[in-house]
């Protein structure tokens, strides 16, 4: 798969990369960061240390969860070989529907 990306695909990948990366530090060097507070939702949450850290909590369980669900369709693939959409296209949406093929 990385030689079927055209070279100019990379050097979109790259720039984009580069740009989140210059927006992250330009970001941490604002008067009233706080760490963690990319996009500047300390605004959106309780003024309190705890508010802040009960938002960040649920911040981190949504990104762990997000982990185990790309780690399942992942694991779904290698098993029955298809990917995630083609196995709802083929009919095959219940969990051990693929198997046997």
């Amino acid at each position: 798969a990385l030689t079927e990306v055209p070279l100019i695909g990379w050097a979109q990948i790259f720039v984009a990369i580069n740009v989140i990366e210059y927006l992250q530090n330009k970001i941490k060097e604002l008067p009233g960061y706080r760490p963690g507070d990319y996009l500047g939702t300390w605004e959106w949450v309780e003024q309190s240390d705890e508010g802040w850290d009960s938002y960040q909590t649920k911040e981190l369980n949504n990104g762990r969860l997000a982990m185990v669900a790309i780690a399942g369709l992942i694991v779904q693939d290698l098993i029955t070989g298809q990917a995630a959409l083609e196995q709802i296209t083929a009919g095959n949406t219940g969990v051990f529907s693929g198997l046997g093929k």
